[in-house]
C-alpha cells in the first residue's frame, strides 16, 4: 500500500513545476473526513484520484 509520505513529496515536485502549475491538490482526512471520502469513494486510504 503506498504511503503518503512516500507520495508528498512527488506531489509536491509536480505541482511546483510549470507544466503542473494549474494543479489543485486537495489533502482529505480520511478518519476525520467521512462524508468527503465517501463522496470521492476511494478504494484504499491513501489515493490519487
Amino acid at each position: 500500500m503506498p504511503d503518503l509520505r512516500l507520495q508528498e513529496p512527488i506531489i509536491e515536485k509536480l505541482t511546483s513545476s510549470p507544466e503542473f502549475s494549474s494543479v489543485t491538490v486537495f489533502k482529505v482526512a480520511f478518519d476525520k473526513q467521512k462524508d468527503v471520502v465517501q463522496a470521492l469513494g476511494p478504494q484504499r486510504r491513501s489515493a490519487l484520484i
